[in-house]
């Protein structure tokens, strides 16, 4: 059970990481 919630927690936050990163690129246009 641990190591899904590990799994869910890294998938989060890797789509967390893309959102932040898309808002950088529009904010450098």
């Amino acid at each position: 059970m641990l190591a899904g919630f590990r799994t869910h927690a890294v998938s989060f936050l890797r789509l967390v990481a893309i959102d932040i990163i898309f808002d950088l690129i529009k904010a450098e246009e």
